[in-house]
């Protein structure tokens, strides 16, 4: 953490930003006891570092009953055009090289179904000139928890129509724009996507979706980049595990407990025989064995699968210190 010296105000404004982005400049000249101007110009250094990637709505996916998939594809290195194909659609929110008999593991978050089939069908059809051929997709029942943040059972389905879904894809994709000046629109919008914009009144919007709970809150993406890692010193490494409890019975009551795990960012249930599937960061190997044994030991596990992350390809939302995770769950339990 040298980028920042000891306990920096950088990192401070990191926590502070991941847990609520959409927090006010006074708000945050206040906590750190310096001026708005101060606040701007760190937060937009963490912009031009390659630090901060986007701020980031976080959907209440239970209630709007959204679908997530995983799917590992078996590709090489010199096979860019699978890769390059994915980044290019909306619905999917990260790519990760890993180590195994697949070499990306994807991760989609789509409104139905019949959503994720119009992207396969147009996937094979890359993947068809690739030479392996091959990928395994793993559907996720529920959602338990997504870049740090805990979804409740408590929340019932809900049904929005498309002009809904219309403006919420916007303002997921604008969120915070006037208030992040780092953002060009240029970079991020079409022409006609501006004109819409420009129709609805996106502060009262964003009110109204948070208000029904459709909006969970407010955070952060960070880029991931290796010259950055030791940036992110407690969660440096990111690991995929399946996760299998000794009764099979207790899945729900095994994922509500490890819900309070700072270590584990995303938490779902899938069908598969490993019914719980985890996205796990941590310091180093040392400490991934650490939390390991922990989970053995303090939690009634059968057995558990690992895979190693190599590469992120996609800015993701994680708490940026250990400190800060254990503090959300403190405060949960």
């Amino acid at each position: 953490m040298q980028i920042f010296g000891k306990i920096s105000n950088k990192m401070r404004l990191l926590e502070a930003l991941y847990l609520n982005s959409r927090v006010k400049m006074s708000r945050l000249s206040e906590d750190f006891h310096l001026s708005r101007q101060s606040i701007s110009t760190m937060r937009k250094n963490l912009w031009e570092k390659n630090i901060i990637a986007s701020p980031a709505i976080i959907l209440n996916q239970r209630m709007l009953h959204m679908e997530n998939y995983i799917m590992e594809i078996k590709t090489n290195p010199t096979e860019p055009e699978v890769l390059s194909k994915l980044k290019k659609i909306p619905e999917v929110t990260s790519v990760d090289g890993i180590i195994g008999t697949y070499a990306l593991i994807v991760k989609f978050e789509v409104r139905s179904k019949q959503r994720f089939a119009e992207i396969l069908s147009e996937l094979d059809k890359q993947i068809a000139q690739s030479s392996f051929q091959s990928y395994r997709i793993i559907e996720t029942i529920e959602i338990f928890k997504i870049g740090g943040f805990q979804f409740g059972s408590d929340d019932s389905v809900i049904s929005i129509n498309e002009k809904k879904w219309g403006i919420l894809d916007l303002l997921k994709k604008n969120y915070n724009l006037k208030l992040w000046p780092e953002r060009k629109d240029d970079e991020f919008f079409s022409a006609e996507e501006k004109k819409k914009m420009n129709k609805i009144n996106l502060s009262r919007e964003l009110d109204g979706l948070l208000k029904e709970r459709i909006i969970k809150g407010f955070s952060i993406s960070f880029h991931h980049l290796s010259g950055s890692k030791y940036i992110f010193e407690d969660f440096q490494m990111k690991f995929y595990m399946r996760i299998k409890p000794q009764n099979i019975g207790s899945y729900n009551e095994l994922a509500r407990k490890l819900v309070y795990e700072p270590n584990v960012i995303d938490l779902y249930r899938t069908g598969e025989d490993f019914g719980l599937f985890a996205v796990i960061r941590a310091k180093n190997l040392f400490e991934f064995q650490k939390f390991i044994y922990h989970l053995y030991t303090d939690f009634k596990i059968k057995d558990t699968f690992t895979t190693v992350v190599i590469d992120e390809h996609f800015p993701a939302i994680f708490p940026p210190t250990l400190n800060i995770a254990k503090t959300i769950y403190e405060n949960m339990s």
